[in-house]
């Protein structure tokens, strides 16, 4: 995050060099300041008007979540009050008019930040829509960025600098970036109202009223350091703006960050999700239709699963889709010409391999297997869906029984919770 002052004209300069107005340069401190060569052109200016720029307008604005997603912060992992779950970072844009001054005084634009809507008493977090979950704000350079306080005055964020303008220029604007980040933190002993995914959309009951509200002022003769308190300032350039905690989380179309209080999917299905290698069979496995060989275990685990989490699994084909005809079957990757034929994989639990686990249209179609300890399960205890897969003659392709090759397919799963 940043801080950064710069100009640009509002009005096109006359000809020459003397009229060209000046880009700043991003220094390691924070601030564009013009080029070296350029100081002796540059003459002092003041702001007339200011204004702050709402969510989406110009350049404030804001990222998404890192991350989107945050687990158990209730269940076994001992995570202390205060941690950071998870972050957010927002440009502020303040704007000032500026005219040349002949003044001896020199001005500076200075931006500050207080929590308002809530007890003036210091405090620097307060508690979101989620139990367990708080939120913070910090603004200034992202090196050392202050966490904004509920006071009764508004602090600057950081020092002032001051203002300048090229000559021949008859007005400009100078644009102040101020960085924001907004923090979910763990809040406390509290622990999430139940099992399930919980967005985090803005403030606790009580709290709805909460809001940031962000100054920006100008001062004269000498620059603002950081802390300063802005409030008793008066001048022509000085507008605050009430950011709402809820515009500040998802402001801008970034979805809110959901806490989850439901279980861990095994890692290894993460990404591109994971191999079973089925290894080789031989034709003559396969004497008659529905016959099945080459079977291969497999499990699909939960761990650190919230207490009486009651999770459940569907399944889809992957992109071959299904054999026709058979319903729970998984159809052959046929992108090789030379694939197997006559064949298709079929999974089963282990524990009744009798049975085919059913294969929906569509992730979200179901039908759904609960998983064992479905309800019962202890805070951060692990799951496991023991599963095999197989191979069975279709005879789908026509007459003339199985035809060797590469026999590959590929399925999905989706774990929900009741």
């Amino acid at each position: 995050m940043f801080h950064r002052l710069f100009h640009r004209p509002t009005r096109a300069p006359q000809e020459g060099p003397a009229s060209r107005l000046l880009v700043g340069l991003l220094l390691a401190g924070g601030v564009a300041l013009p080029a070296v060569d350029a100081w002796a052109q540059n003459v002092p200016a003041r702001a007339t008007t200011c204004r702050i720029a709402s969510l989406g307008d110009g350049q404030t604005s804001g990222g998404a979540w890192i991350p989107p997603q945050i687990g158990n912060v209730g269940g076994s992992q001992v995570i202390p009050d205060g941690t950071v779950l998870a972050v957010r970072s927002v440009t502020l844009s303040s704007i000032g008019t500026l005219v040349p001054t002949a003044s001896t005084d020199r001005f500076y634009l200075a931006a500050g930040a207080t929590w308002a809507g809530v007890r003036p008493d210091g405090s620097t977090v307060f508690p979101s829509n989620v139990q367990g979950i708080g939120i913070r704000l910090r603004a200034g350079p992202e090196a050392n960025a202050a966490e904004v306080s509920a006071a009764t005055e508004i602090r600057a964020v950081q020092n002032s600098e001051q203002l300048a303008m090229r000559t021949g220029v008859h007005s400009a604007e100078a644009e102040v970036l101020t960085g924001l980040r907004v923090e979910l933190v763990k809040l406390g002993s509290d622990v999430l109202p139940g099992i399930g995914v919980f967005p985090v959309t803005g403030m606790a009951t009580g709290y709805q009223g909460a809001r940031m509200r962000f100054k920006i002022v100008q001062v004269k003769s000498q620059p603002v350091a950081e802390g300063t308190d802005l409030g008793p300032i008066m001048d022509p350039c000085n507008a605050s703006f009430d950011f709402n905690i809820d515009q500040l989380i998802s402001g801008g179309g970034t979805t809110p960050p959901v806490v989850t209080a439901v279980c861990a999917v095994d890692a290894s299905y993460q990404g591109s999700g994971r191999e079973v290698p089925m290894g080789p069979v031989t034709r003559g496995s396969f004497p008659g239709r529905g016959d099945r060989a080459g079977s291969v275990p497999f499990d699909i685990s939960l761990s650190n699963c919230a207490a009486r989490a009651k999770p459940k699994i569907s399944f889809s084909p992957g992109f071959q889709g299904k054999v026709p005809g058979w319903p729970n079957v998984l159809r052959l990757d046929q992108s090789d010409i030379n694939h197997a034929r006559n064949l298709g994989i079929v999974l089963t639990r282990r524990d009744d391999p009798g049975k085919e686990v059913n294969i929906g249209d569509a992730p979200e179609a179901g039908p759904y297997i609960q998983f064992p300890q479905y309800g019962t399960l202890q805070d951060g205890e692990t799951t496991t869906l023991e599963l095999a897969a197989h191979y069975v003659r279709t005879d789908h392709e026509g007459q003339g029984g199985v035809t060797p090759g590469p026999a590959n397919s590929s399925v999905r799963f989706q774990v929900r919770y009741d």
